[in-house]
């Protein structure tokens, strides 16, 4: 039967098909002429159609030990005999007619793909498998070559994108140049109407002090042409005592012709005279000492009109005398009358020299005077250009304080706006750097806006749940996010059909919630009761034996979740292993954890899974890289950080802007300030200067001041 239904000779306990036949014992098998067949022949049964009928396969070993195939006599290719057997679902590949010695062993023993082919084999798939594999390829190719179009379209869509946004970004950049520039011209022009009003103040105020100077210079010529008629009557007043002073020697000398005593009298008076006429010049002075004087000018006075009475009095006595003397008497008193006027001779020369001598000592003493009283005028001018000198300084002072107070507050201000302006570049080239990152992450993400869509709606009825019926938590695609990025695929795998299911606290809830979407037409959703999950405590051993892998981990320690849906969490990836490739789950999955005599699920980081029984599964819907349900749920809340971002951006451009007038404003203000306080120290150091000089010049008038003492009187 086998061999008549094509079994392979080695199949059969045989090398050849020569072996086959029939031959005495001892003989050759090279030298066995003899041919043998084996006829087989089928009878469809009345439900099998009319085009089924008798068939009559035939297989036979010639003498050469060449094997031909017959169906109706004709003679048919080894293929097209196999072809008819399966036509009738005789597979002789899987020999599905017979059940030969160790083939349920056998069966049983197969695993993973060689199971796989066999099913495969015996179900006549495998038949198909060339042209499986040419259209595998062939979508494979088309698969890449539509990826590499939607990369392209999606690029181009990018790049259009970009480039549009490029394109508002600069409109909107001329347009706020255009603003920055009718700013800074509304700026400037107010800075010019600011200077033009600052220059009209200054020249009103110079033609102020232009008027303000004629007036203190008529002042000045009025007060000069005072002094002037002041030192004319002086120079008068001068005159005039010089012509008293002739007048008096004049009346001196005619005195002096007088007898001695009325020339001594009158050289006394005369003195004393002078000495009241230099008491009243100073009777500012000493006006005790005048009074004093004058008191005793008075009394002179009185003694030289007793003296004159006394003089007229002996006059007439010594007339009287002469008519009594005799000539020896009148010429002893001719003779003592001669040695007296000698002698009176001798002390009217003492007195004119004591005059001369007191004349010059008055002269001396109003040089000395008037020098006095030029060091107290230079003194007291002196002093009054210390004080102004002294203001000036305090002023000088006072506005270097201003100006250096303005400067340090203007540094400091620019010091504020150029680190706040340094700030926003700072920020300004993060965002831009979170914004390259996000358009990136934007991009890697292969959704289509019908996926976006679903996500969105979803979203949208687990909120409206939420709102509506108190315990619902939310999906567990919402409630759990993968430890690292790379995990997406694996975690996306490893919940499957469960990553929209909605999480509740009790089945109550879960059923008001079923209610909820029937009464609104909504699609249907999965439910997670936390109460009645029944969830397995994970086996202690497999948690070892994933610990001593480094290529596998636990799947809930993949993902992080509120310890509050821990039990839900449990439920869903309690038995499944993440591994890094097919290989070291395969290894993981059909070794130690067969040897052990565990069960779990595996899944690759590729997406790649291997279920409990051992059946290798890949969904290439999941497993596409930036196609995740996580990476969806990220899609809306990416988009609107580039949004705030770009908001932000645009913020940060309008503040540059707005901050580069300030700066340029504030550089200004500051090189002013720093130049007021370089004026104010410049005309301080000047004020200090001469301070220092005018105080030197006052020290030495009042030196000269203290040298000069006019000499007393007498």
């Amino acid at each position: 039967m086998s061999f008549v239904l094509g079994v392979q000779a080695k199949q059969l306990r045989s090398e050849k098909l020569r072996d086959l036949v029939y031959r005495k014992e001892g003989e050759d098998p090279k030298a066995n002429q003899r041919t043998a067949f084996v006829e087989l022949t089928y009878v469809a049964d009345a439900g099998e159609g009319a085009g089924a009928g008798t068939l009559v396969f035939r297989r036979s070993i010639l003498r050469g030990g060449e094997g031909r195939f017959q169906v109706n006599d004709e003679y048919v290719s080894k293929d097209d005999y196999h072809k008819q057997l399966e036509s009738i679902n005789i597979l002789s590949k899987v020999r599905n007619f017979l059940v030969f010695q160790g083939d349920v062993e056998a069966t049983a023993q197969r695993q993973g793909k060689d199971l796989t082919a066999f099913f495969e084999q015996i179900s006549g798939s495998d038949a198909y498998k060339p042209e499986y594999e040419q259209l595998a390829a062939e979508k494979a190719s088309r698969e890449d070559n539509a990826r590499y179009l939607f990369t392209k379209k999606r690029n181009a869509i990018n790049e259009k994108r970009r480039v549009s946004q490029q394109k508002e970004e600069a409109d909107e950049y001329r347009r706020f140049e255009a603003q920055r520039n009718d700013l800074q011209r509304e700026f400037y022009l107010f800075r010019l109407h600011g200077i033009a009003r600052q220059l009209e103040d200054t020249d009103a105020s110079r033609r102020k002090a232009v008027g303000d100077k004629g007036q203190v210079q008529a002042e000045l010529n009025k007060h000069q042409q005072g002094l002037e008629a002041a030192d004319r009557e002086r120079a008068q007043a001068h005159l005039h005592a010089q012509q008293a002073d002739k007048a008096l020697v004049a009346a001196k000398a005619n005195l002096d012709r007088l007898n001695p005593e009325r020339v001594a009298a009158r050289s006394r008076y005369n003195f004393l005279v002078q000495r009241v006429q230099e008491l009243q010049e100073n009777k500012h002075k000493d006006e005790t000492k005048q009074d004093k004087l004058q008191k005793q000018v008075e009394v002179l006075r009185g003694e030289r009109e007793r003296l004159e009475a006394e003089e007229r009095e002996l006059d007439e006595r010594a007339v009287e005398l002469e008519r009594r003397f005799t000539p020896d008497q009148q010429r002893e008193f001719a003779k003592v009358r001669a040695e007296t006027e000698r002698l009176t001779a001798a002390s009217g020369d003492g007195v004119r020299q004591l005059d001369h001598q007191i004349r010059a000592i008055a002269a001396e003493r109003a040089q000395v005077e008037l020098e006095q009283r030029e060091y107290g005028a230079r003194k007291t001018f002196l002093e009054a250009r210390l004080a102004e000198i002294g203001e000036a300084e305090a002023a000088a002072q006072a506005a270097r304080r201003r100006s250096s107070d303005t400067s340090q507050q203007r540094a400091s201000e620019l010091a504020r706006v150029k680190g706040a302006f340094e700030g926003r570049a700072e920020e300004k080239e993060q965002l831009q750097a979170e914004r390259s990152q996000l358009m990136d992450t934007v991009q890697d993400i292969a959704a289509t806006e019908r996926q976006l869509a679903r996500e969105r709606e979803l979203v949208q009825v687990c909120s409206s749940l939420a709102g509506a019926i108190p315990g619902v938590r939310g999906r567990v695609v919402d409630l759990c996010r993968p430890a690292q990025k790379r995990l997406h695929v694996a975690v996306n795998v490893a919940l499957g059909k469960y990553l929209d299911a909605v999480i509740v606290d009790k089945s109550e809830t879960a059923r008001a919630c079923v209610r909820y979407l029937k009464e609104r037409m909504l699609p249907p959703m999965t439910f997670l009761p936390l109460a009645d999950l029944r969830t397995a405590a994970i086996d202690p051993r497999l948690s070892e034996l994933v610990r001593g892998e480094r290529a596998s981990r636990l799947a809930l320690t993949c993902v992080s979740f509120d310890e509050r849906f821990a039990r839900a969490f449990e439920f869903l990836l309690g038995d499944v292993v993440v591994a890094d490739t097919m290989a070291d789950g395969r290894r993981l999955a059909f070794g130690e954890v067969r040897d052990a005599g565990l069960s779990c699920k595996i899944v690759t980081l590729a997406g790649e899974a291997i279920a409990k029984n051992g059946n290798l599964s890949v969904n290439s819907d999941a497993t596409r890289e930036g196609a995740t349900r996580f990476d969806l749920s990220d899609v809306d809340a990416t988009r609107a950080r580039m949004e705030a971002i770009d908001r932000r951006l645009v913020e940060l451009h309008q503040q540059e802007s707005a901050a580069g007038a300030d700066l340029a404003g504030l550089q200004d203000e500051v090189r002013r300030a720093e130049a007021k306080s370089s004026e104010a120290e410049a005309k301080l150091k000047w004020c200090q200067g001469q301070h220092a000089d005018k105080s030197g010049e006052l020290a030495n008038v009042a030196a000269a001041l203290e040298r000069v003492v006019p000499a007393g009187p007498g």
